[in-house]
């Protein structure tokens, strides 16, 4: 009886151990990888990718207040400091799907900047497959950099490539 009892008490607690939910992590503004969108969203970061085997690279910016319309500016640094690879995009935080830059004569498309607890989440997928990361790979330590609105973060990621 005390065995079904103790049992009992276990799985009781285990359930309530289980059905808890995790506190959400403190909002620290930077740069995050995965290597998905769904890994992205989870929260599920990388350091560490195979660009013999990557579809596509996923960045996220995080910030804390960016202004309505903003620029992010992407930079894939080897490792012996070589800019690799660079792009600029624009970001929307209050649902603008374009807006009018000077010297263009059409509407520049802008990217959806998601709201997360604490800032804004802007993300962006880097075709790797296919792409000058796949055909002429480093492996090492890369570093990648971005700057939003005069701030810049970067984080580094170990790129590895299969033979």
């Amino acid at each position: 009886m005390q065995r079904v009892l103790i049992a009992g008490v276990l799985v009781g607690l285990a359930a309530c151990v289980d059905s808890t939910p995790a506190p959400p992590l403190p909002f620290q503004p930077g740069v995050f990888l995965a290597t998905d969108q769904a890994s992205l969203e989870k929260g599920t970061y990388s350091k560490g990718f195979d660009f013999s085997g990557l579809r596509s690279l996923w960045v996220r910016v995080l910030v804390e207040r960016p202004a309505p319309t903003t620029f992010v500016s992407l930079a894939f640094l080897t490792p012996s400091g070589e800019r690799f690879f660079q792009m600029r995009s624009p970001y929307s935080t209050d649902g603008l799907p374009t807006m009018m830059m000077p010297g263009i004569d059409h509407p520049m498309s802008l990217i959806e900047a998601r709201r997360v607890v604490g800032g804004y989440a802007l993300d962006r997928a880097i075709p790797v497959a296919g792409s000058v990361f796949a055909k002429h790979p480093v492996a090492g330590t890369w570093l990648v950099v971005a700057e939003v609105e005069g701030k810049t973060y970067s984080t580094e990621m170990q790129v590895s490539v299969a033979p």
